[in-house]
C-alpha cells in the first residue's frame, strides 16, 4: 500500500508557513536549506521559497514531520479552475 503522506504530495500543491511556536532549532533549514531561512534578527524561521520540485516537496513535508515543535503549517492550495 502507498503511503497517503506520498500520495498527498504528489496530488496537490500544497503552501507550507511557520507557525510562531518556532523556537529557532534550526531542523527545517537542515532538512529544506532552500525553503526555509531564518528572519533577520529574530529568533524564528520563515518559508523563503515555496517548494516547487519533487525534492523540495519531498524536503519540506520532512521538515513538518519531523518539526519539534509542530510549528510547519501545510495548507492545500486549490488550483483556479477548483475555484470557480
Amino acid at each position: 500500500m502507498v503511503n497517503q503522506a506520498i500520495l498527498d504530495i504528489v496530488s496537490g500543491t500544497y503552501h507550507y508557513s511557520v507557525t510562531n511556536t518556532c523556537d529557532c532549532c534550526r531542523l527545517c533549514e537542515y532538512l529544506a536549506t532552500e525553503n526555509f531561512s531564518q528572519l533577520p534578527g529574530l529568533r524564528q524561521y520563515h518559508v523563503s521559497k515555496q517548494p516547487e520540485t519533487w525534492e523540495e516537496r519531498e524536503q519540506c513535508f520532512e521538515a513538518m514531520e519531523r518539526c519539534p515543535r509542530k510549528g510547519i503549517r501545510r495548507v492545500e492550495v486549490q488550483s483556479r479552475s477548483n475555484r470557480m
